[in-house]
This record gives structure tokens, sequence and C-alpha cells, in this order.
């Protein structure tokens, strides 16, 4: 059994729901997301 996994970027602007193996990651570089974490992208 797959677990669902769920979440989103800080601005809110994105959100998601995986019901499938995680096979891979990605990083935002939205200009909210560099202010919350002080880095230049975040996975």
């Amino acid at each position: 059994m797959v677990e669902s996994i769920a979440g989103g970027c800080h601005c809110g602007r994105l959100r998601y729901r995986i019901d499938a193996p995680v096979q891979d990651i990605a990083h935002c570089h939205c200009s909210i997301c560099r202010r919350t974490t002080g880095g230049i992208v975040t996975t």
C-alpha cells in the first residue's frame, strides 16, 4: 500500500498530493520560499 503525501509551497500557490511511490524531488525558488529559508532554493 502506498502512503499519500501532501504538501506545498510556503506562499500557498502550489499544493500537491502524491498517491504513488516518490521517485524524484524538486526545488522551489519563489521569493517567499527564499525569504523564509534564507537560501536560494527550498527542497
